[in-house]
């Protein structure tokens, strides 16, 4: 390596940063479950089960949009968002976001329901990932904040004219409502909700400021009320285009692309994604070594011959730009020119240039597009790429279900492969208990800002393990520690928190043996 090369910094601003920060939180979990899925899809499954996953992985598709959609706000802010124009149905959308909820509306008891007027056209033109988003945001927040009852939509035909249509939709949910003093600020950017932009978590204000920017950029308009303690009801109206054309939307098959022996280095820092990502390569036929840092990388390309590199942006002790300048400044040929695909959680446009700046060869954002990544994988390795057809073999599974666990999905995800369930629940086993007792420390500390770092690192931990009463805790601490800061309330639900996971060790422990 030389040592009189100079190595270019790249310098954020403090909202690239924080808008950063954010698609990396969300984009993270989001990504597993994906990758997920994607295993799934690819093992054998009877025809209920095939139907399960279409919906799961329509709801995806229908999360990776509003994702790319709100984390585009930065466009909104600067005046530079544009409107599409594309066919869509308002029925497809409210289903979609029903099914994108529904594991929690599940796990929490709620009941949710819709109801379409029959009137309105089933093909509507304007902006649906707009759209999307701007429902999305407030089933969002009514699904978080109501932990009994219902949460009901509702989409009304208000105008029918020749080209257009005028269609009401109202949310309303039974959850902890919004105080009259809040309810006037909601909509304002200079709500006090709004200034942290250290939090961790999306807080319903600024989604709910963005709601109105969109809603008043389709021409439309949204409004709230609200009882404390009793619910909420939103009303979003929106003047949409007929389509008036009769052209089918074309559909496209693409073959699925393996490979052959190629040497893969995957830099992430994430220990679930690791393994998903793994396990989604490998059955592409890719080998795959993994890095838990941009130094860990730098120190593994010293001693080992890689083909490409799949280089995560954010990660700790030294990130993706700058392990990826020093590889490209700092090291010697040919290891300086080893191709290198950014693969983060940071969707923002100009990101791709930036990576391209910081010398990637490519750029793939969380949650990503498996049949993309692949694509892109074999254009910059050619001479390892191979065409074959999609393959549906794989091993039954035994479900595996009692009152403290529910491993059924990760059995499914397992592909009957022994090995990954294994695996995923020594991960669980080794890191679990011992964040929880990190966590007993910060609650007697009254520490809650990291008493709610730690549970919310948690959460799709106890969701992926099926231990719903830890599940359903988990959301209560998180809102305890958000809200009202109610030791007594924090100090209940993670007890429940401990004992769920006290009752499912050792029947973890159990299912090794196995």
């Amino acid at each position: 390596m030389g040592r009189n090369k100079k190595i270019t910094n790249i310098v954020l601003s403090d909202k690239e940063k924080f808008l950063i920060n954010l698609s990396h939180q969300i984009r993270t979990p989001l990504y597993s479950i994906i990758g997920l899925t994607e295993i799934l899809q690819s093992s054998k499954l009877d025809e209920q089960q095939r139907e399960y996953v279409t919906h799961v992985n329509s709801a995806i598709n229908t999360l990776s949009e509003l994702v790319n959609s709100l984390l585009g706000f930065l466009q909104l802010e600067n005046n530079t968002l544009k409107l599409k124009e594309e066919i869509f149905s308002i029925d497809d959308i409210i289903t979609n976001i029903i099914r994108l909820h529904k594991p929690t509306i599940t796990e929490k008891g709620l009941k949710a329901s819709y109801f379409i007027d029959k009137d309105i056209p089933n093909n509507l033109r304007g902006d649906k990932s707009i759209c999307q988003i701007l429902i999305n945001n407030i089933v969002n927040n009514a699904v978080k904040y109501t932990y009994s009852g219902n949460i009901e939509i509702r989409v009304a035909l208000l105008e029918d004219k020749l080209q257009s249509v005028t269609i009401e939709i109202k949310i309303q949910d039974t959850g902890i409502g919004i105080s009259r003093s809040l309810l006037e600020k909601i909509f304002k950017k200079e709500s006090p909700h709004t200034t942290d932009y250290t939090e961790d978590l999306i807080v319903p204000a600024l989604g709910l400021q963005i709601s109105e920017q969109l809603a008043e950029l389709m021409m439309g308009s949204i409004s709230a009320q609200s009882t404390e303690g009793k619910g909420s009801t939103f009303t979003i109206q929106l003047q949409l285009k007929k389509d008036l054309s009769k052209t089918p939307a074309k559909q496209e098959k693409s073959n699925e692309i393996f490979f052959n022996n190629l040497q893969l280095l995957l830099v992430e820092d994430n220990r679930l994604n690791q393994i998903v990502t793994q396990k989604i390569l490998q059955l592409q036929g890719i080998n795959v070594h993994v890095a838990d840092n941009g130094k860990v990388a730098v120190e593994m390309l010293n001693h080992t011959k890689y083909d490409i590199i799949l280089m995560d942006l954010q990660m700790p002790v030294m990130d993706g730009y700058a392990t990826t300048l020093l590889i490209r400044q700092a090291m010697s040929a040919p290891l300086n020119k080893i191709p290198i695909i950014a693969y983060t959680a940071h969707a923002f446009a100009g990101e791709s240039e930036k990576c391209l700046a910081a010398g990637m060869n490519d750029y793939v954002s969380k949650p990503i597009n498996t049949d993309d990544l692949m694509k892109k994988i074999a254009v910059l390795v050619p001479s390892k790429t191979n065409i074959y057809s999609k393959s549906e073999s794989a091993q039954n599974f035994k479900e595996y279900k009692n009152d403290s666990v529910d491993l059924s999905y990760l059995h499914e995800l397992s592909r009957g492969n022994k090995e990954f369930v294994h695996e995923v629940i020594e991960v669980f086993l080794k890191e679990t208990p011992g964040e929880m007792r990190i966590g007993k420390i910060k609650l007697e500390e009254k520490n809650l800002d990291d008493l709610y770092k730690i549970i919310h690192k948690l959460k799709p931990s106890y969701a992926l393990m099926g231990m719903h009463m830890a599940s359903e805790a988990v959301l209560e601490v998180q809102y305890e520690c958000k809200n009202t800061k109610d030791l007594t309330k924090i100090t209940g639900a993670f007890l429940r928190i401990q004992g769920a996971l006290n009752k499912a060790l050792p029947q973890l422990e159990l299912q090794l043996k196995r």
